[in-house]
């Protein structure tokens, strides 16, 4: 999943975290644009940390554009947010996440492969269907 940023209107984004509360999956994979418009670490609380604050399973994400395009004149590097969040050194609880108790994700870079059995199995399926 990925435009998820509700900084327009939450409402959207607050029903499919509440839905993945309750079907849990082993994981959720955000495929970018985490936070609009600029991916800017006051916006993570709000439009990350709050609406998936009850959803317990790991978090990982690749960043698209608007996570990476810092504000003209701001103090914060692209993607500096997104790196403190998700690309972490330590499970240390970052400021981004105000008072919610979610520990940053421990990635190996900011743009990374996925790779799972199950995918690739899936991929093979297609293809040979397509194939027939």
């Amino acid at each position: 999943m990925g435009d998820t940023g509700g900084v327009k209107n939450p409402a959207p984004q607050q029903l499919v975290a509440y839905a993945m509360e309750n079907k849990p999956a082993s994981f959720f994979y955000h495929l970018g644009d985490v936070v609009y418009f600029n991916g800017e670490a006051k916006e993570y609380y709000s439009q990350f940390y709050e609406p998936y604050q009850h959803y317990k399973s790991p978090i990982f994400a690749i960043p698209g554009n608007h996570d990476g395009d810092p504000l003209p004149g701001g103090n914060e590097k692209s993607l500096e947010a997104f790196v403190r969040n998700f690309c972490a050194t330590s499970k240390d609880i970052t400021p981004d996440a105000g008072e919610i108790n979610r520990s940053p994700m421990i990635q190996p870079n900011v743009y990374w492969t996925l790779e799972a059995r199950m995918s690739r199995l899936l991929d093979y399926i297609q293809m040979s269907q397509k194939v027939e």
